[in-house]
């Protein structure tokens, strides 16, 4: 066998292992359709933070939820992601910008429906970062059981969200993420005089949420 046979021998041989490398990518990186679940926990720094801290003594909150993801390929994903936040807290009136403690409890909901498109890099099959930013729809309810239907509170304000994080893949099928995310809810807060938030001039009802988000699917 001559120096050409084996040069093409050697080819031949080594073509599938270069082809099997090209199409390898991190897990978390697919190259055509996935379909993943997720379920989070964290907290939220609200931008209202006098107002919530007026409310609730403080400005921090939990926050709990869950979604999908769909992956469109070459790092490319879509998600649909739910959440809540609810608490109780003391019902105030707001007067001539003074506040007022009516000695009632209040209970406040927070739930944003947020989809989000985003990119994964593909830089270590470890730890796989991402960003994204998307469009969501918050329902904030308001309720004491000393008010009047009238004056409890049951909105849906549009905000807007950008995001990022990384994943850490454990095993085939899952994965564990920490991700920030800041949010904006303009108009939302402080829109009547009784209300505390127009005491403080505080009209966003988004903020800075961290959390751990544990992925399922491939």
């Amino acid at each position: 066998m001559n120096s050409r046979h084996l040069l093409a021998a050697c080819c031949l041989l080594l073509a599938p292992t270069y082809a099997s490398a090209q199409t390898t990518v991190p897990p978390g990186v697919s190259r055509g359709p996935s379909f993943r679940g997720f379920g989070t926990a964290g907290m939220t720094i609200f931008s209202a933070s006098d107002s919530f801290e007026a409310v609730f003594d403080s400005s921090v909150g939990p926050l709990f939820g869950g979604g999908i993801e769909v992956g469109v390929g070459r790092g490319l994903f879509v998600t649909l992601a739910a959440s809540r936040f609810a608490r109780t807290g003391r019902r105030l009136f707001a007067f001539q910008d003074q506040i007022f403690d009516l000695n009632e409890p209040t209970k406040v909901k927070i739930t944003p429906l947020e989809v989000s498109v985003g990119y994964r890099f593909s830089v270590s099959p470890k730890w796989i970062p991402y960003v994204g930013g998307g469009i969501g729809w918050h329902r904030y309810t308001e309720t004491s059981s000393e008010a009047t239907e009238a004056e409890d509170a049951h909105e849906t304000f549009t905000g807007y969200q950008v995001m990022g994080g990384v994943e850490r893949p454990l095993r085939n099928w899952i994965a564990l993420a920490g991700e920030g995310q800041f949010t904006w809810v303009p108009n939302a807060l402080g829109q009547t005089p009784a209300s505390v938030s127009s005491v403080y001039d505080e009209h966003d009802l988004g903020g800075l949420t961290l959390r751990v988000k544990v992925v399922i699917g491939r």
